[in-house]
């Protein structure tokens, strides 16, 4: 007895000192953790560039750039400046007249209800900045596909016209090819520049210059910004290949609201684009795709014309049949496996049509879930508003 009295003091101490150890442990983890998390460590990081023309009675905004960095990729995404954007009132205006009104913080506010991604940094740059950023770097390789025309206002200097061919352009040079009038359409420009600008300034360069390049434009821009997210941002895009960097711009078309044309986003290719560029994720693939096609319509050959259809856009028909009914008023896509699937054959079907889930489509999925092979992804029904037409 006297033997086991003294062995429990000693053992609860130990396991005292066991919790308190592991306590201090996790404080320790989580601590590191945290302070990873603030300094910018590993994460992931976004800068929104806005460029800005300097005009006679002040600056009007003419790019807007999101480039995103991590450990594992870089990317960039131009947003159009006339992208119609809904304001406080519920009206449309553009980006460049919240600009105009409100200034550039409005403008990132805006970016980020309209991307759903929070820019961990802004930089304002003018024309006057990107002159003489490329002027620093003794010129820009880069190849002119179509001549380029300039006609910048009296205080920015003479007329300037680029001749197709390769180039090694200077600052004004650089400035005509991205705001001057070409056959070459200003997407394909800003996004060669951009390509141009990482392969001369970043791919290949020691941290310190690659840390000179990201101080040279934080002190360029009007906005304040920390340096150590400006100079993290710039060393993940220095990493990545110029050749494969992930560039693209949001497709938009003029649609006409209450009477007034307004630019706007197609939305099915803009949530493509964020998915690949803005959030890292690969995109799906037809090839990856297993369909199933279902005739509920009752149009002669309707199932076998549409699998041919989707067999020459390579996606994998797993099995062609009659729909328990011919009466669908209404074309679906029903979802088996994974949903990004079935937004990848939406947008490559000519009509429109519903996605749905079995479990809102139970009325329909016992006699069609039998019809269709194992591994099916997609289940495709052609309902009464089918149409060939786009």
């Amino acid at each position: 007895m006297r033997k086991t009295l003294i062995r429990w003091p000693i053992l609860a101490a130990a396991i005292a000192g066991v919790v308190i150890a592991a306590g201090l442990l996790s404080w320790y983890m989580l601590s590191q953790r945290s302070s990873a998390s603030v300094s910018g460590g590993a994460e992931e990081t976004t800068l929104l560039i806005v460029g800005v023309q300097t005009l006679d009675g002040g600056t009007a905004m003419r790019e807007l750039l999101l480039l995103r960095g991590s450990e594992e990729d870089a990317a960039g995404l131009f947003i159009p400046p006339e992208i119609a954007v809904k304001s406080s009132d519920g009206s449309f205006t553009s980006l460049e007249d919240v600009y105009a009104r409100e200034g550039a913080e409005s403008v990132c506010d805006a970016v980020s209800e309209l991307l759903r991604v929070i820019p961990s940094a802004m930089l304002v740059l003018d024309d006057a900045a990107l002159v003489a950023f490329v002027d620093e770097l003794d010129g820009l390789p880069l190849e002119v596909e179509l001549g380029v025309q300039f006609a910048p206002s009296e205080a920015s200097g003479e007329r300037v016209e680029l001749e197709a061919g390769e180039r090694v352009l200077s600052g004004s040079e650089a400035l005509a090819f991205l705001r001057g009038e070409s056959e070459m359409t200003l997407a394909t420009r800003r996004e060669q520049l951009l390509r141009a600008v990482v392969a001369s300034a970043l791919t290949g360069q020691s941290d310190r210059a690659v840390h000179s390049v990201a101080d040279r434009l934080r002190e360029a821009s009007s906005s304040e910004v920390r340096s150590s997210l400006v100079r993290q941002i710039a060393r993940q895009i220095a990493a990545a290949d110029p050749e494969t960097l992930r560039v693209g711009t949001i497709p938009t078309d003029d649609v006409l609201i209450e009477g007034q044309l307004a630019v706007h986003p197609r939305i099915v290719e803009m949530e493509r684009l964020l998915a690949s560029i803005v959030r890292g994720m690969e995109l799906l693939t037809p090839t990856e795709i297993r369909v199933a096609v279902f005739n509920g319509n009752g149009v002669r050959l309707m199932a076998s014309q549409t699998a041919d259809y989707l067999r020459a856009r390579a996606f994998e028909v797993t099995r062609i049949a009659n729909a328990e009914m011919f009466e669908y008023p209404t074309s679906y896509i029903v979802v088996l496996t994974d949903e990004a699937k079935a937004w990848v054959l939406r947008d490559a079907l000519p009509t429109q049509v519903s996605i749905v889930f079995p479990d809102a489509f139970e009325e329909h999925m016992q006699a069609l879930e039998g019809l269709a092979p194992f591994g099916t992804d997609l289940l495709l029904i052609a309902g009464l508003d089918w149409s060939w037409s786009d």
